[in-house]
């Protein structure tokens, strides 16, 4: 690969510009398409078509083609994440474990087996309850999918519209995580309990309910006997997602065609891809196990970002990207598949000296590397620029999936004598919450 690019870096960047378009037309399924910097995430997670040489190397290579000639070198850091909570997932396990719902039960067995006679009948109504009230607290606590996402890089860029270079490195991760009910069982066992006492109260003298598996309730005037083994509980708690470390190289350039200016560019990326793949049961589930070796896979890979932009008027310029133009696909510790696959979007922007508007729309849906739902993103906002010192941005996302991601952003930027800059930026709404920071200087 690498003497195959090198005999070719003499041709013409525009050849670039087709595989984007080419790529405009496929199904792309991968993780949302990420705006970690925090000039795009205050502005609706735009900016394809804003030429932005601190961020063009992340949202779209051919930025650094599309510059002025003057200040031409940037050197800036930023981080950024994301985090969408819903249904509040963390907070129901929390309450769920504790609860001490499974001890609860545990007790509640040992405490009716050693019952006879009206005491025991007591006794095992409670364990019915004990058994609802695990039942219940089970079923709270599934169905409750969240995302995050959290992202870092290093660039320093040069951009020029003859040979316009990038060198970044970094890296990005994304989970998803979800707990799944599996024990309907619990709420048929309660209910075999319930029947036992109904039938010891009409006369009966024994009752026995064996279901097979890992119930059996035995009971007559003397003794109790209850075959349950809570091991045998399945809800579970899955977290599913990939991190991956990078290092890439940037090359843009501008050409003219049919009168029309257009700036290309590729980033070719060397990849530390890890997924993990974590389950437990929902009783035992503990965060700070995600890292543990049995549940990690890793992988060395390379991949690429392209993109072009070209100037449509005075002040307006369009703008397509593909991230990750080489499908990839990764087996996790589980046996599951997470698929990196190509993350096309295009996007609008006008820049009125004082004042710049921008907007990108994700061109297909993109499914996600964990157990939540895929996204759909359209997104706008707009910056004020006071004396060339001082930025203020706003902007709205719309999930055309999923509304609950519908988010609003602000942000600032503070850029003495356009050297220094300090952008910050934050999104959300009262499901989900971002922030992102950066720190670079320009010359």
């Amino acid at each position: 690969m690498t003497d195959h690019t090198a005999s070719r870096c003499h041709r013409p960047l525009f050849l670039l510009a087709p595989l984007a378009l080419a790529a405009l037309g496929s199904q792309a399924q991968a993780a949302p398409f990420p705006t970690y910097d925090p000039v795009s995430m205050s502005m609706g997670g735009a900016g394809v078509a804003l030429p932005d040489r601190n961020s063009g190397t992340l949202l779209n290579p051919a930025a650094l083609a599309a510059m002025p000639e003057n200040r031409r070198w940037a050197i800036n850091a930023h981080a950024g994440g994301r985090a969408f909570d819903p249904d509040e997932f963390f907070d129901a396990l929390d309450d769920f474990q504790d609860d001490d719902l499974v001890d609860r039960l545990e007790f509640a067995i040992e405490d009716a087996e050693g019952s006879n006679g009206q005491d025991a009948r007591e006794r095992l109504e409670g364990l019915a309850g004990a058994f609802d009230d695990l039942d219940a607290g089970l079923q709270n606590v599934s169905d409750r999918p969240i995302q995050a996402e959290l992202g870092a890089n290093f660039a320093v860029n040069r951009a020029d519209p003859q040979l316009g270079v990038g060198v970044h490195t970094g890296g990005w991760a994304a989970l998803g995580a979800t707990a799944n009910y599996r024990d309907s069982l619990l709420g048929d066992v309660a209910a075999e309990i319930r029947l036992c006492v109904e039938r010891l109260d009409d006369g009966e003298d024994a009752c026995t309910e064996d279901e097979g598996g890992f119930q059996r309730i035995s009971v007559d005037q003397d003794d109790v006997d209850i075959l349950f083994d809570t091991d045998e509980l399945e809800s579970d708690v899955e977290i599913r997602g990939v991190a991956v470390r990078e290092v890439g190289v940037t090359l843009a350039h501008n050409f003219r065609l049919a009168n029309r200016d257009w700036a290309t560019g590729v980033t070719v990326k060397s990849q530390r891809v890890e997924t993990f793949d974590y389950v437990a049961l929902v009783d035992d589930a503990d965060e700070d196990d995600i890292d543990e070796d049995d549940f990690l896979e890793s992988y060395s890979d390379f991949n690429l970002d392209v993109g072009f932009s070209t100037r449509l008027a005075p002040g307006w310029r369009a703008g397509a990207t593909v991230r990750n133009l080489i499908p990839r696909s990764y087996e996790t510790a589980r046996g599951n598949d997470i698929d990196l696959d190509p993350q096309v979007r295009a996007g609008l922007s006008y820049d009125g000296g004082w004042f710049r508007l921008t907007g990108d729309a994700d061109v297909t849906r993109n499914d996600p590397v964990g157990l939540e739902d895929g996204t759909q993103f359209i997104g706008a906002g707009g910056e004020i620029d006071i004396a060339n010192w001082f930025q203020v941005r706003g902007g709205y996302r719309v999930d055309l999936v999923d509304s609950a991601r519908n988010t609003a952003s602000v942000g600032f930027g503070f850029s003495p004598f356009q050297t220094v800059r300090l952008n910050v930026g934050a999104a959300g709404n009262s499901d989900e919450m971002g922030g992102a920071f950066q720190l670079g200087v320009t010359f």
